[in-house]
């Protein structure tokens, strides 16, 4: 690691250290991110400090050390349509509106959080947790969001709530409360982020550190609405009523990566509808992997499952997936994998498609277009993937270009295209004819 510093500039009071070994827990310490808001002045039942809660290595952080999910808001949020400065922060920003960890990237499949709920009825028991890894112009769908509600007044706790002490505070009016101190076990979608979690090398990582993700709190979140996605936004309106005094991650027991044999899971022609996933062992068991495949209603048309013996730490087996059907078209494709108990890991919801041989004809005079933005937006410049991907609906050549780029071709006579088929630069069509030079290509 490499600290430049502006002249004149001086580093305080550093220090360097090595992490006890928890083996497949993480345990994240509350106190470097306190916001202790009402509670700065509670008493806690647990004493601080490293232990294990309920057999869950967790560092336990005083009243002082605590972190109020209430004070988490949304921040400067989509600019232009184009970028999201929410969902493009670092950890070492220490915004007083984030409760926000980087941590080193593992397959976590399970937060244990250690928290307590304020008894003010004007704030919501609502805690979401967060995964993913934010990058340079904002994150996409690619956010592992899981939200709980937590009792409160008396509330029975549901399954994976356990009352593990209590915590003595004064509210506004300088009365006495007494609110349960609970150990949380929130079960984190990794499967939402498969692609995210699998890739050690992003280039759109808003840190240059090398292979790390975001974990954060928050409170409730949005919905859809209609012309905006604001299911990853902290609702204005709502303050989580909920006090972190602890948190710990724990890996899963087996790694899952997706290796498809078509880009998008898209079939033509004499391709086999098929796809793999990788599993890979953390921990020594027998896994399954059960899928099921639904039509665009979601009714169930078929569903399988295999199992693996993983001997060993390290070792890996890849389950390949059937895909055909009896009819083309788009399908669901839901995957869970589970322990030999039965215990679901992970669970993915993906899809795929099947188009049948390719008898199209239409060329240049369709009016049906697209574009490919070939890197920007975080998508790929790999034309191996991108053509194909294009040419399934029959846009062969064109990518996007810039309107200066575009205006500049156009004025010299050439197409801004790229070669999917392998002998022009030209935009070639399914009927093998050319446009004119000059011409602008309508599947643009």
């Amino acid at each position: 690691m490499t600290i430049r510093l502006e002249a004149g500039g001086e580093i305080r009071n550093s220090k360097t250290f090595t992490r006890a070994e928890t083996g497949m827990f993480l345990p994240l310490d509350v106190r470097h991110i306190a916001r202790p808001g009402v509670l700065k002045n509670a008493s806690v039942s647990l004493k601080a400090g490293v232990q294990q809660v309920k057999s869950v290595p967790m560092t336990v952080a005083d009243v002082a050390g605590n972190a109020d999910v209430g004070m988490a808001r949304m921040m400067q949020g989509s600019r232009y349509l184009e970028t999201n400065e929410n969902t493009s922060r670092t950890s070492l920003d220490a915004m007083p509106e984030s409760v926000h960890f980087s941590v080193p990237q593992a397959f976590y499949h399970r937060a244990w959080v250690l928290c307590a709920v304020e008894s003010d009825p004007r704030k919501d028991p609502v805690l979401t947790t967060r995964l993913t890894r934010f990058a340079v112009a904002g994150r996409g769908g690619a956010i592992a969001d899981t939200t709980i509600t937590l009792p409160r007044g008396g509330e029975k706790p549901g399954d994976g709530i356990l009352q593990v002490g209590d915590v003595q505070y004064l509210n506004a009016d300088g009365g006495k409360i007494t609110t349960p101190l609970y150990l949380v076990r929130v079960d984190l979608n990794t499967g939402d982020i498969l692609d995210l979690i699998a890739d050690t090398d992003d280039p759109c990582a808003a840190m240059k550190i090398g292979p790390y993700l975001d974990f954060e709190f928050l409170g409730k979140c949005g919905g859809l609405e209609v012309q905006h996605d604001r299911r990853r936004e902290p609702v204005a309106t709502s303050r989580s009523a909920v006090h972190v005094f602890g948190v710990t991650l724990e890996k899963s027991p087996v790694e899952v990566r997706l290796k498809q044999s078509q880009p998008g899971n898209i079939f033509h022609n004499d391709e086999k509808p098929e796809t793999t996933f990788a599993l890979r062992a953390t921990a020594a068991g027998r896994y399954a992997l059960r899928w099921t495949i639904t039509d665009v209603a979601g009714k169930v048309l078929g569903q399988n499952e295999k199992a693996v013996d993983l001997a060993s730490v390290g070792s890996e087996a890849d389950v390949a997936v059937p895909l055909t059907m009896p009819d083309i078209g788009w399908y669901g494709l839901h995957i869970t994998v589970t322990d030999a108990q039965g215990n679901a890991i992970l669970k993915h919801d993906g899809a795929f498609a099947l188009l049948g041989k390719d008898t199209r004809t239409a060329g240049y005079e369709s009016p049906f277009g697209t574009w490919w933005f070939n890197g920007v937006h975080y998508t790929t410049h790999d034309a191996s993937v991108g053509g194909p991907l294009l040419s399934r609906p029959d846009f062969i050549a064109l990518p996007w270009a810039g309107r200066r780029t575009a205006k500049r071709n156009s004025r010299r006579g050439k197409s801004p295209s790229i070669r999917f088929n392998g002998r022009s630069g030209l935009p070639i069509s399914r009927t093998g004819r050319r446009p004119k030079r000059g011409r602008r290509n309508q599947s643009a």
